[in-house]
C-alpha cells in the first residue's frame, strides 16, 4: 500500500513537531514548512495527500496557496487540515463561518475545509484524519485507506 504523505505548515516548531509525531504513528511521510511559500516549495518536489496548516495566516492566502496546490498537483484537490484556536474564532470579514465544535468541516467559495481545534488530542488528531482519508475515498478514487 502507498505511503501516504502529510504537509504540516505552521510558524510554531513545537506545533509541527507535535502533529508530526501523531502522523507518523499512523505510519504517513511527513514533510515540514514553517510558512505557506516553503509549503509550495515542498510541493514541488513531491505529491501531497494532506495538508495541515495552522490558521496564523489570512484566508484570502489560504485560498491563494490552494490555486497553487491544485496547479502543482496536476489539478487534483488536496484535502485541508485547518489548526486553529478555540479563541481563535474567524470573523464575518473573512468569509469562514464560526463554529464552537472541536473538528469538521466547512466550505467556503467551493472549497473544502476540515479544522481541528487546538490544543488537540493525539486521538482528535487521529480521529479528524481518519475522517479526511475516509471522506478523500469517495472524492478520490486513487486514495486508499491508512492504517490506523
Amino acid at each position: 500500500m502507498e505511503q501516504f504523505r502529510v504537509l504540516v505548515v505552521g510558524e510554531s516548531a513545537a506545533l509541527r513537531q507535535q502533529v508530526r509525531y501523531i502522523l507518523l504513528q499512523q505510519n504517513f511521510i511527513v514533510l515540514e514548512a514553517f510558512d505557506l511559500q516553503e509549503g509550495l516549495k515542498k510541493l514541488r518536489q513531491e505529491p501531497i495527500h494532506l495538508i495541515v496548516v495552522d490558521i496564523q495566516f489570512q484566508f484570502s492566502s489560504l485560498v491563494l496557496f490552494l490555486s497553487h496546490v491544485r496547479r502543482l498537483q496536476g489539478g487534483r484537490e488536496v484535502p485541508l487540515l485547518l489548526l486553529r484556536e478555540e479563541k481563535q474564532l474567524p470573523s464575518q470579514s473573512d468569509s469562514m463561518p464560526v463554529s464552537p465544535a472541536m473538528s469538521g468541516r466547512i466550505e467556503i467559495e467551493d472549497i473544502d475545509f476540515y479544522y481541528l481545534t487546538k490544543p488537540f488530542s493525539s486521538l482528535g488528531m487521529k480521529a479528524i484524519v481518519k475522517k479526511i482519508f475516509s471522506d478523500s475515498l469517495s472524492s478520490f478514487p486513487h486514495y486508499s485507506q491508512p492504517s490506523a
